[in-house]
């Protein structure tokens, strides 16, 4: 990915911090996305619909990044990886498709 240029790929908090930091750049909050993944454990499953209200903080251990998302009057944090922009016209939808992709192929 071009947004990973210079960066250190086997640092993967210095990577996930340069997504953050691309993200805050790029993407336009809030924004409506549907869980993509199935889910193996919570409250939540695949279909599921959330506002993505912004970056919420770097797990580098195994979730990437998590974003705060809301659901009426319910507010949590939620993996990134796991999520799709539903609008597909969205400016939104290819940096966050980049993100998945490179996720899952870490």
């Amino acid at each position: 990915s071009k947004v990973l240029v210079g960066v250190d790929k086997e640092d993967i908090l210095a990577v996930l911090r340069k997504w953050a930091e691309y993200f805050q750049k790029t993407l336009q909050f809030p924004f409506s996305a549907v869980i993509a993944e199935p889910q193996s454990r919570g409250p939540f499953h695949a279909g599921d619909q959330f506002q993505v209200t912004g970056i919420a903080l770097i797990d580098d251990d195994l979730r990437g990044l998590i974003v705060s998302v809301k659901r009426g009057r319910e507010k949590f944090g939620f993996p990134l990886c796991d999520l799709e922009v539903i609008d597909k016209a969205s400016k939104n939808y290819q940096p966050l498709r980049d993100y998945v992709v490179w996720f899952a192929n870490r």
